[in-house]
C-alpha cells in the first residue's frame, strides 16, 4: 500500500530516545494509515535488537498505530549510502520521505495533514514533483540563516529518489550531505518552507537538550 509519508530513522543503542520518538510520531500523526516508519539499525546492535524483539510490540501494540518496519544491516561508517540511500531506494513507500535521527521528537499535532496540504499547493505550480521541504527543528546551526538554510530533518519527494537514484549525494559519507542537499534544491528553486507544518525538536548535544554520548552511526 502506498503511503503519503515515510519517516526514515537511523538508530543505534539509544532505545529510550527511539521509544520517545516513536511515541511522538504515533501521537501527533492524524491519518495513521497514510504514514509509515522505517527504522534502520546495525546487526551488532544487541540493545536495539532486544528492544525490537521483546519490548516494541508490548509498548506500542501489535500492530502499532502507525505501520512500522525495522531494517537490520551490517554496520557501516557510510551513513549516507548504506543507511539513508539504501532504505530510500529499496523500501520506502511514501510519496514524501522525512529523514530523522533517533534523538528527535515530533511536536506538531496533525503535522501530516498540514504538510500534505502545503505540498499539494506547491505541486500545483511545480508539477514535476521535485521538492525539498524544511521542517522546524529548533536547532541553532552555525552559518544557517534565512538565505542559507538547511534542514536537520529534511523532507524530499520520492520522485527525487526515482529521478536521481539516491536521496543524498552519494559522494558524501555523512558530514556535509545535508548542506549539499539544501544547496541543490535552493539552486533549482524547489524548496518548501514547512516550519509552520512540521516541528521536529532536535534533542542534540550541541543544542544542550541532551548529554553527550558515544559517537555512533546516527
Amino acid at each position: 500500500m502506498n503511503k503519503q509519508f515515510s519517516i526514515l530513522i537511523t538508530t543505534r543503542q539509544r532505545v529510550e530516545m527511539l521509544h520517545n520518538l516513536l511515541a511522538s510520531i504515533y501521537r501527533t500523526t492524524s491519518n495513521k494509515n497514510g504514514v509509515e516508519v522505517r527504522i534502520i539499525y546495525d546487526d551488532d546492535d544487541i540493545i536495539t535488537n532486544n528492544y525490537v524483539q521483546n519490548k516494541f510490540h508490548i509498548e506500542f501494540g501489535n500492530p502499532p498505530r502507525v505501520e512500522t518496519f525495522f531494517h537490520m544491516r551490517k554496520r557501516s561508517p557510510d551513513l549516507v549510502n548504506d543507511y539513508h540511500n539504501w532504505c530510500s531506494t529499496k523500501f520506502v513507500q511514501g510519496k514524501y520521505i522525512i529523514f530523522s535521527n533517533d534523538d528527535a521528537i515530533f511536536e506538531m499535532d496533525k503535522w501530516d495533514i498540514l504538510t500534505w496540504n502545503k505540498l499539494y499547493e506547491f505541486e500545483k505550480t511545480h508539477q514535476d514533483g521535485i521538492l525539498y521541504g524544511i521542517p522546524q527543528d529548533m536547532e541553532k546551526e552555525p552559518h544557517r540563516n534565512e538565505t542559507n538554510w538547511m534542514a536537520c530533518f529534511p523532507l524530499i519527494s520520492k520522485k527525487v529518489v526515482e529521478v536521481l537514484g539516491f536521496a543524498f549525494d552519494p559522494s558524501f559519507m555523512r558530514d556535509g550531505a545535508d548542506w549539499a542537499m539544501a544547496k541543490t534544491f535552493r539552486y533549482i528553486d524547489r524548496v518548501v518552507d514547512l516550519r509552520d507544518s512540521i516541528i521536529i525538536k532536535h534533542l542534540s548535544f550541541r543544542s544542550g537538550r541532551r548529554e553527550k554520548d558515544e559517537r555512533t552511526n546516527c
